[in-house]
């Protein structure tokens, strides 16, 4: 936790600078690092957010970065019932103080935020992407999501890719 937490730390500091100024070299160096940690951290495991990625990518072609991307936010509004003092943490990463809930709010601002900055398409909306049941299905054989810390049923699945189509839900 602690790697994926300074990942993030690194993101923050980090990404709107690239996004400024891609030939920021410094910035992109730390980016690269904090991509670096991320994949280390991951090694305990992955989560709903990779097995919808997945079936986003076998069903539709989305990029996997991208997949990952569009399906953040749900994934992580769903976690953040059962796990909200990993959102607070990820809240102090980012740089914020106060109450859990403010930490948590003040998270997923920044995280909506990025949208403003990043330009890449947060939502299935943007991708002329209808969920159907082939993408569910996909997504439930999936393995990752049984590392996640909630569990995932069929009717998650469907919940979460319909919060994906236009991403406004928070």
């Amino acid at each position: 936790d602690g790697i994926a937490l300074e990942g993030v730390r690194i993101v923050a500091d980090n990404l709107p600078r690239v996004l400024a100024n891609p030939e920021d070299v410094e910035a992109r160096g730390m980016m690269m690092l904090a991509s670096m940690m991320g994949g280390t951290a991951f090694q305990k495991g992955l989560g709903v957010t990779h097995s919808c990625a997945h079936a986003l990518s076998t069903c539709f072609d989305v990029h996997h970065g991208l997949a990952n991307w569009l399906m953040l936010l749900p994934s992580m509004a769903f976690n953040l019932e059962v796990v909200p003092e990993r959102f607070a943490r990820l809240g102090r990463a980012i740089g914020l103080e106060g109450s859990n809930q403010q930490l948590i709010n003040g998270f997923f601002s920044w995280l909506k935020s990025l949208r403003k900055i990043c330009p890449l398409p947060y939502n299935l909306e943007q991708m002329n992407i209808v969920p159907n049941e082939r993408l569910l299905a996909v997504a439930l054989q999936d393995a990752c999501h049984a590392n996640n810390p909630r569990p995932c049923r069929e009717e998650d699945f469907r919940r979460l890719f319909a919060q994906a189509v236009r991403n406004d839900f928070l």
